[in-house]
């Protein structure tokens, strides 16, 4: 399974080939924070009420920073959570999209090796306040914490990316 496209004439088509370039993080980060803002409020505006208790659940499980692998998991089921309970089609496809790259090895592996668990605490810090305000149903501050919450992780990634740099200097 993989990210959709739309052909005319055949329909829905399942597979990896829309987005077979290579990305940079930066790419990534940069659609990923035009796109989940929105699916957040959307989500804050439509979320049915076991859905709101799935998230929590979904949350909580970011804010156990003993096993990476975990996290990573926890991560990515929160963020797609929203992504479903924006309740848009093509949104979600679009995520799914943006998901299927985030699990690629050399995306995760730079993620992990980005994320040390001070990070890993204030992330999911702020998968608490977005879920709060999903919860609330208040869609401006859910985009709003889902609009910090990427920039933390795009600010982690690119210092990491620094740090890199100065060392094979």
């Amino acid at each position: 399974n993989g990210p959709k496209r739309v052909e005319y004439g055949k329909g829905s088509i399942v597979g990896t080939s829309v987005i077979k370039k290579k990305k940079k993080p930066s790419d990534v980060m940069e659609v990923r924070l035009e796109v989940e803002p929105a699916l957040a409020a959307l989500a804050a505006d439509r979320a049915r009420p076991q859905e709101i208790e799935r998230l929590d659940q979904l949350m909580r499980a970011t804010l156990n920073l003993s096993d990476p692998d975990a996290y990573e998991a926890a991560d990515d089921m929160f963020h797609y959570k929203i992504a479903e309970m924006a309740r848009n089609p093509l949104f979600l496809t679009v995520y799914e999209s943006i998901r299927a790259v985030r699990r690629e090895v050399a995306w995760t592996s730079r993620r992990r090796s980005s994320h040390a668990p001070e990070t890993l605490q204030i992330l999911g810090e702020q998968h608490m306040t977005l879920n709060d305000a999903i919860a609330r149903r208040d869609s401006l501050g859910a985009a709003s914490a889902m609009e910090q919450h990427l920039l933390t992780v795009s600010k982690t990634l690119l210092r990491d990316r620094v740090r890199k740099i100065e060392l094979d200097l």
